[in-house]
């Protein structure tokens, strides 16, 4: 038995089967691709018009940006695959799946996206701790004159960073002036570099973090309204919740998503962004499509449900902005590759990604959440993950050339399972809808396992659906849609004729 899970949106298909394939009868010639198209009499309901089409395709992995990183006005340029890759950062040895913060954006520009505000510079202090370390360089940096360089660091449970031990590695021109400095708003650690000659150098230095445990993060955090209140009294904060004025009078569909979405002041800072990201990850379809020149993407991205990468941080910082929580956008790299014969693990253009970082003061500041649902082979660490895994299953008696199949008086289950943070508070029922026939096959309510796990199923035969609806069976290949909230999956079942086939 195979089992594929795929996170957040993307859907894995299981079917289950208990005979040898091999000694399957071979029904191709009568159940071919084309039998549901010869044979179909539904009628398809007018709220289903638009029910039918092919199941979401993986997303492309987070592409390359461009090496300068400093330069990038727009985050969303992570995201644009025809930028050139290069290596940014080595690491020794071997990294566990970590997030590595490099820049911070901080203000929101309707029509345009996210950017950041003019910053000065203050010194900074090195420092150590956390659980782990790294010997990080930052490889093959162009200098000539002064110029800034920003480095990556990890998040810690002191919301600081902590690095240390910055030096020139390697260098090919004669002297080298190293300064390290933080960004006074958005915290962002920044190296100064001066030099008289034009060259390239390697600095070297330490960085130090801890994971992220997301049950202690829940137990911790603040209520909406305790930060809702800190804000009244602290300009820092009032940074990080201002929107242009009259943004939400303009864009209505963020406005309405804002109201519909939005907990109360009771409700903790965790539950809020939460119930935010399972939002996104149920209605909206990952996509290339971008919002049309001169609309605000968030708006757009509400309103036709579907999106580039970027649109669902730009969207959840937005709406959490709106409900006076103080938010702003990250970008980093996330993994990196890790080379077994030099033993480092390599920060690429191509291992960059965004997330979002909430303000909870009950988990000493800012805390970081990665709400966009491209696959990942695992969850970083030190992010907490909003979305929720969906994995459905099929269990029948036998596979036909490559369809699971019935007999008409055989059992087969349906169901659907729900993972991740949030997985229990998930309610309502899912509907297995019967498309041959225009009929539903069955209704599950949402069962809550534990507090990381959901289920629903049926488990049926055809001979009680065509019994019930007082029609002759259908025999063929038949299409499910497991339908939950905008959540649309399609699945395949073939009936087969009890009748012997010439």
């Amino acid at each position: 038995m195979v089992v594929i899970i795929l996170l957040s949106s993307i859907v894995g298909v299981i079917y289950f089967h208990s005979i040898n394939l091999e000694e399957a009868p071979d029904y191709s010639d009568k159940y071919d691709p084309y039998w549901f198209s010869r044979n179909d009499r539904s009628q398809r309901p007018p709220d289903l018009s638009d029910l039918i089409k092919p199941p979401p395709r993986p997303p492309p992995l987070p592409p390359v940006i461009p090496p300068n990183i400093p330069e990038i006005e727009d985050p969303g340029k992570i995201f644009n695959p025809d930028i050139p890759e290069r290596i940014d950062f080595v690491i020794d040895g071997m990294v566990p799946p970590l997030a590595w913060k490099i820049k911070s954006y901080d203000v929101y520009m309707e029509s345009s996206g996210w950017g950041t505000s003019s910053e000065n510079l203050v010194t900074y202090a090195e420092a150590t701790g956390g659980e782990f370390s790294f010997r990080v360089r930052k490889v093959n940096t162009l200098v000539q004159g002064e110029m800034e360089v920003n480095y990556v660091w990890l998040w810690t449970s002191e919301n600081q960073i902590l690095a240390s031990d910055f030096n020139v590695a390697r260098s090919n021109v004669s002297q080298v002036i190293l300064s390290e400095y933080q960004t006074d708003v958005n915290q962002d650690l920044v190296g100064v570099i001066t030099t008289t000659e034009l060259g390239d150098i390697d600095i070297e230095y330490y960085v130090y973090g801890t994971s992220i445990d997301p049950s202690e993060v829940e137990l911790r955090s603040s209520s909406v309204g305790v930060v809702q209140n800190l804000i009244v009294t602290d300009e820092y904060l009032q940074h990080f919740v201002a929107l242009p004025d009259g943004y939400f009078d303009r864009n209505p569909n963020a406005r309405d998503a804002r109201d519909y979405l939005y907990l109360g002041p009771s409700a903790t800072i965790y539950d809020q962004v939460l119930e935010i990201g399972r939002y996104l990850v149920m209605n909206f379809e990952l996509s290339t499509t971008s919002a049309p020149s001169g609309e605000d993407p968030v708006n757009w991205f509400i309103g036709s449900k579907k999106g580039m990468p970027q649109y669902y941080a730009y969207t959840m910082a937005v709406l959490l902005r709106g409900m006076g929580i103080p938010t702003r956008i990250c970008i980093g790299y996330i993994f990196g590759e890790y080379d077994s014969a030099e033993d480092v693990t390599y920060l690429r253009a191509r291992n960059l990604y965004m997330w979002v970082e909430v303000y909870d003061p009950g988990n000493n500041g800012w805390v970081p959440f990665d709400c966009i649902p491209t696959p990942k082979p695992a969850d970083p660490i030190n992010l907490i993950q909003t979305g929720i895994a969906i994995q459905v299953f099929v269990g029948a008696p036998r596979f036909i050339n490559g369809y699971p199949a019935v007999y008409l008086d055989e059992e087969f289950t349906i169901g659907m399972y729900f993972i991740g943070p949030g997985a229990a508070d998930l309610s309502g029922s899912v509907d297995f809808w019967e498309i041959n026939e225009s009929e539903l096959l069955g209704s599950s309510p949402i069962i809550a396992i534990n507090e990381t796990f959901a289920m629903a199923g049926i488990t049926t035969t055809y001979e009680n659906f065509y019994t019930y609806l007082g029609r002759d069976p259908l025999y063929g290949i038949h299409q499910i849609e497991i339908l939950y909230q905008d959540l649309r999956i399609p699945i395949f079942i073939v009936l087969l004729a009890s009748a012997s086939i010439g």
